[in-house]
């Protein structure tokens, strides 16, 4: 409800939202151990929410002061990983796995590898690690998200549209360049055909910078950042639709966190969910869950192999005869898509997380000026960046025109 320009967006487009359905029982599964609970408080221990909510003050503060701190502590924060922050601010082995069970799903990559500069500017960017945990998804969009492509698609016509041309090169001129190119920008595709234009928004986001040639070169800063993304992200999503919510009838929300971690094999059971929650459709005529899943360890294993797991660890939390009595199982890997590593923001590796408080960041690049979830200022890696950094970018290409 906090995302105003994506809500002024949905509003102007005529398309509604509904809040995420979140009555009922929840589970949380640590240790593997699963526990049950309401409301917004899960059933840890209480030295476990204390030490829990002295940590998330810890990092509500750094992530608060981020945007002034001074370079040297800047440096110093960014060769630690989200993983060794939540380690040493925590004092007990429980809460540390919970907040990490948590910070997982929201992130969307390795903890060991992801620098904590990178979830520290993603959760100011939100208004807080509380606003992001809490608020960040409690509206989905009636009909589905794709609604607003397929909306924006016909506000541009179809005419406009030019899908299925991947550019493959954005060639700018400079003083020595080809006299051909001078004040224009060429965008050249995969098969050879090109289109030229006096200005380009590229909307890209940093992890997929790199499959796109530039001349003349990116920033370092800019083609840093895009070398330390792509190892970092990791997602895999399922839907599965059922006959019947059959976890609402039996009074639960559908909602699981696990803080298993990562299966060892494709086989375990253990670690196959991250995070499950209810994605019923608004008149709840197509009942079904979606989980989210770090595809880090599941890359080897066959899709029967891991829905088998999924589905086991899922049995964990509901009846086995319902969970595997489903009417379709969509399973959709976020590192076999090109353009998207992740279904959030790309997340930056230890070492290069300073490179993201740079005024340079979103900055254009001679005539190519850049937007996306990644460059934006509020809402890093949400839809409502997207707008946000979409307003901001349109009017920079307004005032070069």
């Amino acid at each position: 409800k906090t995302q105003c320009n994506l809500l002024e967006l949905l509003k102007e487009m005529k398309i509604e939202t509904f809040e995420q359905y979140r009555q009922g029982i929840k589970f949380v599964e640590m240790d593997n151990t699963v526990t049950q609970y309401e409301g917004g408080v899960p059933t840890i221990g209480l030295l476990n929410l204390l030490d829990l909510n002295l940590t998330l003050q810890a990092l509500e503060r750094q992530a608060t002061g981020l945007k002034t701190s001074q370079p040297d502590q800047v440096e110093r924060m960014d060769q630690d990983s989200v993983k060794s922050a939540v380690q040493r601010l925590t004092s007990r082995e429980e809460s540390e796995l919970f907040l990490r069970g948590v910070v997982a799903p929201v992130l969307q990559g390795s903890d060991e590898r992801m620098s904590q500069i990178h979830a520290l500017n993603v959760a100011q960017s939100s208004g807080g690690f509380e606003k992001l945990f809490k608020d960040a998804q409690e509206l989905r969009v009636d009909g589905g998200a794709q609604r607003i492509t397929e909306r924006l698609a016909e506000s541009v016509g179809p005419a406009r549209l030019r899908l299925g041309w991947p550019v493959a090169e954005i060639r700018q001129s400079t003083d020595n360049d080809d006299e051909n190119f001078r004040g224009e920008v060429c965008l050249l595709s995969e098969s050879g055909d090109q289109l030229t234009s006096c200005l380009v928004l590229c909307t890209l986001p940093l992890a997929s910078l790199n499959l796109v040639k530039f001349r003349p070169t990116l920033p370092p800063s800019k083609q840093q950042l895009a070398n330390s993304c792509p190892t970092v992200s990791h997602t895999l999503k399922t839907i599965i639709t059922y006959a019947n919510a059959f976890w609402r009838q039996a009074g639960f929300s559908g909602e699981i966190l696990s803080c298993q971690g990562q299966p060892t094999n494709p086989q375990s059971v253990s670690g196959s969910i991250s995070v499950c929650y209810d994605a019923c459709s608004r008149d709840g005529a197509h009942p079904a869950l979606v989980v989210l899943a770090s595809s880090g360890a599941d890359r080897t294993a066959s899709p029967n192999e891991r829905r088998e797991a999924l589905l086991n660890h899922l049995a964990r939390f509901f009846p086995k005869e319902d969970v595997f009595n489903f009417i379709d199982y969509a399973e959709h890997s976020w590192c076999s898509e090109p353009y998207h590593s992740t279904c959030m923001a790309s997340a930056v590796s230890v070492g290069c997380g300073s490179l993201l408080l740079s005024p340079e960041l979103s900055k254009p690049f001679h005539r190519v000026h850049f937007a996306g979830s990644d460059m934006a200022d509020e809402w890093i890696g949400y839809m409502e960046g997207a707008v946000q950094s979409a307003k901001r970018a349109t009017a920079e290409l307004l005032q070069a025109l």
